[in-house]
């Protein structure tokens, strides 16, 4: 259902951080991060996540 909604512009989590000031993104932008697939998003962030947690990996649960 997350997906149907960023597809059609109605991301509520977007739309509150921008309410808010969490989020500041031009129209251009925010047509992006609705487009993109959260999986992506995971994978170009995978830096900027092992950054923010001091250089720890996180291992899989099994």
């Amino acid at each position: 259902m997350a997906v149907r909604q960023a597809a059609q512009g109605d991301d509520p989590d977007l739309a509150a951080r921008e309410q808010y000031g969490r989020l500041q993104l031009g129209q251009a932008d925010r047509d992006r991060v609705l487009a993109i697939n959260a999986a992506t998003v995971d994978r170009l962030l995978i830096e900027v996540k092992i950054a923010a947690s001091g250089g720890r990996r996180r291992r899989a649960r099994r």
